[in-house]
């Protein structure tokens, strides 16, 4: 395996395009480099883009992502996409899991103002692996127009005082269809729920 595609500390906006991206590991700084794809205090767009056979393959740290269209597949334990104390646009995108535990299509933490909307996530059925994970104060996430398959705990999981809108997804085949813990809120609009063990749970986690 080769290392990783890095962005520090940009001012500008750096665009990914077109990309065949596969056989990537970590960067040289494994703290603010785990993924395939690395933003550290960057604005960074990917779009028409194929990640496979890498070990985690976006992580952003500060900045921005606008991710569309593209698809990503894994076999490892990782988030698909994690993002941390940003801002993130994620439209249009097809997710492929897979069965490993602790693995979740798209991680969102400390973001604020972020968009999750059309895209595709399908069969990440290890054990705890959620489709869309929202936590650490996240704010005015909207959650849109998703379909969500297969997921061995949760569809959507709301966490940590964050806030959200859930508007128009369907989610079918979870553990927990959405699920919002711990001074979290969450508005739930015209979603479909289909062959979930429990559509919509609200509970103090810790």
């Amino acid at each position: 395996r080769w290392g990783a595609i890095c962005f520090n500390n940009v001012s500008d906006t750096s665009k990914i395009n077109n990309l065949h991206l596969s056989g990537a590991s970590r960067g040289v700084d494994p703290a603010y480099q785990y993924g395939a794809i690395s933003g550290a205090d960057a604005n960074l767009t990917i779009e028409n883009t194929l990640i496979e056979d890498v070990l985690f393959p976006i992580y952003i740290d500060g900045g921005s992502i606008d991710l569309r269209n593209s698809n990503i597949y894994c076999e490892f334990t990782c988030d698909f996409i994690n993002v941390k104390y940003g801002t993130a646009n994620i439209e249009g995108n097809a997710f492929y899991g897979s069965n490993a535990i602790d693995t979740d299509a798209i991680d969102l933490d400390g973001v604020t103002n972020g968009l999750v909307k059309g895209n595709k996530i399908y069969n990440f059925v290890g054990f705890n692996s959620d489709g869309i994970d929202i936590g650490e104060v996240s704010s005015n996430i909207l959650i849109k127009d998703n379909l969500i398959y297969n997921s061995g705990d949760k569809g959507v999981s709301v966490g940590q005082g964050s806030t959200i809108s859930l508007e128009s997804n369907v989610i079918v085949g979870s553990k927990v269809g959405i699920a919002v813990k711990d001074n979290s809120t969450a508005d739930v609009i015209n979603n479909t729920f289909f062959r979930n063990d429990t559509s919509i749970s609200a509970f103090e986690k810790n």
